[in-house]
């Protein structure tokens, strides 16, 4: 069987994910801080019946910091059962 990716893009880098891990991608959302957690994670957010943490991926990769607009996005994913939203730019 042939596997399948999702392609996406931070710091006009282009990345992929496969696609059997990604659980859903949506436009961005409330994400709710959490105090005194490491820079790159940005908050919770609450997702179909799920509380989500959320990885900025730009901290998370030493990359500038960019305000978000109407491409950026949060790529869900399901890694043995862990919920993450990682923030990307498309």
């Amino acid at each position: 069987m042939m596997k399948q990716y999702l392609l996406f893009e931070v710091a006009e880098n282009k990345y992929a994910i496969e696609t059997t891990c990604v659980a859903k991608i949506v436009s961005m959302k409330s994400i709710i801080g959490i105090p005194n957690t490491p820079q790159d994670v940005k908050g919770l957010m609450y997702l179909g019946g799920r509380i989500i943490v959320v990885i900025d991926t730009r901290v998370r990769w030493h990359y500038d910091p960019k305000k978000e607009d109407l491409k950026t996005s949060i790529i869900i994913t399901n890694f043995n059962e862990e919920w993450i939203g990682w923030i990307v730019d498309t």
